[in-house]
């Protein structure tokens, strides 16, 4: 079952600590708790499954998900969160459109997900040097309009248990209630900075809004892997993007998103968008050349 972090309670997990969850078990923040993980690049925080084999090493879909609610500003940094249905899922639990929550994610990697890496409905999400990979549906559905800011973040997906329909980034501005009801929620922002969003499906990028709130997003200083369908060339929403070139990952098969040297992704970066982003996820210096690399190394 659950681990629940009540109401007016704060669980703080410290560097090197090794949390395993058993089949369907997860983590739940309830409204008004508080998480806050604390690794280091040296001693990350890892969320995992029970198993210690090496077969299982990683297995997606161990366990279930790290569920969080509405009430404080919860932090992760430093994590490895691998190997269950769903990474991080954030949301309201009665008021699908109440006054927005926030989650800080930074230096951490999310992968092996069996469902999805992310999911945030109308939550504030603040992501830096964040890696979220190989997962079997979307690496992040960011729903119900909210406000969102990735910056030097890797979203990339090479699912090899099964088929894959479902792109590495979903947006969208609204819920559908009973009978079949249209409810839309204000996108006030999804910017994506200095971010690489990639796989091997023929469009990585699906943008769904419906009219009545807003749908504010903006790719900056991105690369992506979108078809012809995807209007890429609007200065409203995409600026200096780039599409369908390959980052050159180190070894995706090994859930390695370094990259290689001679990536197109080396010095596409934008310093301005950086700003005091000075490490990357491992701790080494984000600008090491003419420009920050796009991505999370």
């Amino acid at each position: 079952g659950y681990a629940v972090v009540d109401s007016s309670t704060t669980l703080e997990i410290t560097q090197g600590t090794q949390i395993h969850f058993s089949n369907n078990a997860g983590l739940w923040v309830y409204k008004g708790g508080k998480l806050k993980v604390t690794g280091t690049a040296q001693n990350q925080v890892v969320f995992q499954g029970l198993r210690r084999e090496q077969a299982y090493v990683d297995e997606p879909g161990q366990w279930d998900r790290i569920w969080i609610n509405d009430g404080a500003i919860n932090e992760i940094d430093h994590a490895v969160i691998k190997n269950g249905y769903i990474g991080l899922q954030t949301e309201v639990l009665f008021d699908p459109v109440m006054p927005l929550q926030t989650l800080k994610v930074s230096n951490t990697i999310i992968k092996n997900m069996s469902g999805l890496g992310m999911l945030a409905r109308n939550w504030t999400i603040e992501a830096t040097n964040t890696v979220i990979a190989n997962c079997g549906q979307y690496n992040a559905a960011l729903t119900i309009g909210g406000s969102y800011d990735f910056t030097h973040c890797t979203l990339a997906n090479y699912w090899r248990n099964g088929q894959r329909s479902n792109p590495v980034l979903y947006i969208n501005n609204y819920t559908t209630g009973s009978n079949n009801t249209i409810i839309t929620a204000d996108l006030s922002k999804a910017d994506f900075k200095n971010c690489i969003i990639y796989g091997d499906n023929d469009n990585e990028l699906e943008l769904d809004f419906k009219s009545g709130s807003l749908s504010n997003h903006l790719f900056n200083h991105c690369l992506l892997k979108v078809d012809q369908n995807t209007p890429i060339t609007d200065p409203n929403f995409f600026t200096s993007v780039w599409a369908n070139t390959s980052p050159s990952f180190t070894d995706y098969t090994e859930n390695d998103y370094h990259l290689e040297a001679g990536s197109f992704c080396i010095d596409k970066g934008d310093a301005a968008l950086t700003g005091g982003l000075l490490q990357d996820l491992e701790g080494n210096n984000r600008v090491n050349g003419a420009a920050p690399d796009l991505g999370a190394y």
